[in-house]
């Protein structure tokens, strides 16, 4: 029996996609609005990665789909529905699944594809992205993913300095003894 080894397409550009949760939300949102104000080229669709139906000139793109057309340059063929698992190395792969967890409200899990833990507080964060999540479009209002990456990076910074003046005190701490 021969296994038949898939190959991973290569993207037209070379780019490095943050490696923040924050960051790759303003990027997605970036690119989802731009994608929407392509309509004769785009189709939001949150159900499809990156898809090109037959007969189709438009590509349906997911919020992180958008991020792969629009930042990566993928672009599917007629009839190909392109996934990031098929051709994005792991590293890309792991943040654009990020992108994906986020528009769903799921932080955690999120910052988990980026071998991360997530800020104290996020929990809000994560609610309000799944109080604005629309059923018919299958997710909230780009002001909403705004407002919750400017609110993660707010947190992430308090607790950076909250770290940096705990080792402070914990130095002083250690000098006097």
């Amino acid at each position: 029996m021969t296994t038949r080894k898939t190959k991973t397409r290569k993207t037209k550009k070379r780019v490095r996609l943050p490696n923040s949760v924050p960051a790759l939300t303003e990027l997605a949102v970036r690119n989802s609005i731009r994608c929407e104000e392509q309509p004769e080229k785009y189709r939001l669709n949150m159900g499809a990665w990156v898809y090109r139906q037959n007969g189709s000139r438009k590509i349906d793109v997911c919020m992180a789909g958008a991020v792969m057309a629009q930042t990566l340059g993928v672009r599917p063929k007629e009839g190909e529905q392109l996934s990031p698992t098929l051709l994005l190395d792991p590293r890309t792969r792991r943040r654009i699944f990020a992108v994906d967890e986020v528009r769903g409200g799921w932080i955690l899990q999120a910052y988990r594809f980026l071998d991360q833990s997530p800020p104290h507080g996020w929990r809000a964060v994560k609610d309000a992205i799944q109080a604005g999540y629309g059923r018919p479009c299958r997710r909230a209002p780009w002001s909403v993913y705004l407002h919750a990456a400017q609110t993660l990076r707010r947190l992430e910074r308090a607790e950076t300095k909250m770290g940096r003046v705990k080792r402070w005190w914990l130095r002083i701490w250690d000098s006097m003894w």
